[in-house]
């Protein structure tokens, strides 16, 4: 699978309408790889986290959601161009239903004890939580 950072997520000059990653180049391209070895597919998308063993919280903050949310991101979604070219972006799961991963990824997560019972609940439903 081909990744190709989408730059506009790395763009200060688009922070007002897109996410941007706060991570290296080289960690969202471990974060889409670990997403697609792990198989958290969903509705055409991979689903990304990196996930700090040992650690609390165990998520990794990727990102951060443009105004007026402004908030700090531990999720990414991947998505895949007409060229078969995968980019990425870290989201806010509760702003959208399009930006939330499917109950197989989030069951995943919560036996590999990524998040928790009660995150999984929330992110399902689309409730902001502290990841």
């Amino acid at each position: 699978m081909n990744y190709m950072p989408n730059l506009q997520h790395r763009n200060q000059g688009y922070a007002m309408r897109k996410s941007q990653w706060s991570i290296s180049i080289q960690e969202e391209n471990e974060c889409f790889n670990n997403a697609n070895d792990q198989e958290w597919f969903f509705k055409n998308s991979l689903w990304g986290v990196q996930f700090i063993p040992d650690n609390n919280p165990p998520l990794k903050i990727l990102g951060a959601a443009p105004p007026p949310v402004s908030c700090e991101l531990k999720m990414a979604k991947f998505v895949c161009d007409s060229h078969d070219n995968w980019h990425g972006y870290p989201v806010a799961h509760w702003m959208s239903p399009y930006d939330r991963p499917g109950e197989s990824v989030l069951k995943d997560w919560c036996e590999k004890g990524i998040i928790s019972k009660a995150n999984f609940a929330r992110i399902r439903r689309g409730k902001k939580c502290a990841l």
